[in-house]
């Protein structure tokens, strides 16, 4: 359960939030680049 924790931990946190955030509109450009 620690090392399950240790994931979703980083994804709470503002830093990991914008890293998502990032990567979604990184995913959405790419793929309206593509079409």
């Amino acid at each position: 359960q620690r090392a399950s924790r240790r994931v979703f931990v980083p994804v709470l946190t503002p830093q990991g939030a914008t890293r998502l955030g990032r990567l979604a509109a990184n995913q959405a450009q790419a793929q309206v680049t593509r079409s």
